[in-house]
This record gives C-alpha cells, structure tokens and sequence, in this order.
C-alpha cells in the first residue's frame, strides 16, 4: 500500500502521475501549518519526481507541488529545522493504542523532525512549477 492509497480521494493525482506515483523522498517542506479546526495539520511540499506527461497547462515547469490536509489530527511534533533541510516524508497506516490512524514521519538525516498521527488524509491540492 503506497500512501496515495491513503488518501480520501486519489482520482486527481493518479490523472496525472499515473503509476509513476510521486515521491517524497529528499522533497523541500515548505510549510507546515497547524489549525484547530478539526484539528488538521497541512503539509506543502514538492515531490522528488515530475510526471512524465504533465497536464497542459503545466508546460515549462519542472517541480510538483502538492498539499495534503490531515485531519483529527491526535498528535503532532514538529522540530522548527525541519522546514529548511531535505526531507523524507514517509505517510502509511498504522495502529495506535488500538485506533487504526495515518502517520506522518519527516526524517532529516536520520532524525525524525515531523511526526503526526491523524484519522484521515486529502489531497488539498497538486500545481507545479520550474524550480
């Protein structure tokens, strides 16, 4: 199970990535935003790898971009580096004290510096851009 497969909805992303799913391994974080509401965790971050036929409108860039909103988030850790370094963000099912939750791990060089478990994950949006 990948964690695309995770996802509420993962129509949108497998129109465009096909079964080239995106990867997060060694991505830019470039947000990470806790709200009350829910309460929900959202990640921005740009995948390691572009889809080889990209939707029209995404001629001249390079770097996916996708936002992903966890909700009933039931913890979260995040250390203040991890949005300045490479990260390996690693999302799959897991069972905690009985509840069957999502994970969320950012490991930077070997040390977990975002760690989330949530009820639900979705896709909040995918663009791109030429980095």
């Amino acid at each position: 199970m990948t964690w695309v497969d995770l996802l509420d909805d993962s129509r949108g992303i497998r129109a465009i990535f096909g079964n080239e799913l995106p990867s997060f391994q060694g991505s830019a974080l470039h947000s990470a935003r806790l709200h009350r509401d829910g309460p929900t965790l959202k990640l921005v971050c740009d995948t390691r790898n572009f889809p080889s036929r990209p939707p029209r409108k995404w001629l001249g860039a390079n770097t996916a971009r996708i936002e992903l909103w966890f909700t009933g988030v039931e913890s979260v850790r995040i250390a203040i580096d991890a949005i300045t370094e490479p990260i390996d963000l690693n999302i799959a099912r897991s069972c905690v004290a009985g509840s069957d939750l999502i994970r969320v791990t950012g490991i930077v060089e070997g040390v977990a510096k975002i760690e989330a478990t949530a009820t639900r994950v979705h896709l909040s949006r995918i663009s791109a851009h030429r980095c």
